[in-house]
């Protein structure tokens, strides 16, 4: 998580990750903290960006190896539309 981008809802996170039930697992995990709440998930780097691009989370937790786009693009792609 980034800085300071709590909201009033806590923190908005979107999972990415092209194992579904690792994003169950994880998301399970965050959902108990009272101030995450998870906005949205991901099977592929491009439904990522995607994603992100219109949910505008607050953090992104992401497998560096996803499907469709190369490992170490995403960052990169997601800076250029949710800075």
């Amino acid at each position: 998580m980034q800085g300071d981008t709590q909201t009033s809802d806590g923190f908005r996170i979107l999972l990415a990750d092209d194992h579904g039930l690792m994003r169950q697992i994880v998301g399970a995990m965050l959902e108990r903290y009272p101030t995450v709440s998870i906005v949205g998930k991901a099977a592929d780097g491009m439904e990522a960006i995607s994603k992100a691009a219109v949910l505008k989370p607050d953090g992104i937790i992401m497998d560096i190896n996803l499907p469709k786009i190369d490992a170490l693009k995403p960052p990169s792609e997601l800076k250029q539309h949710s800075p």
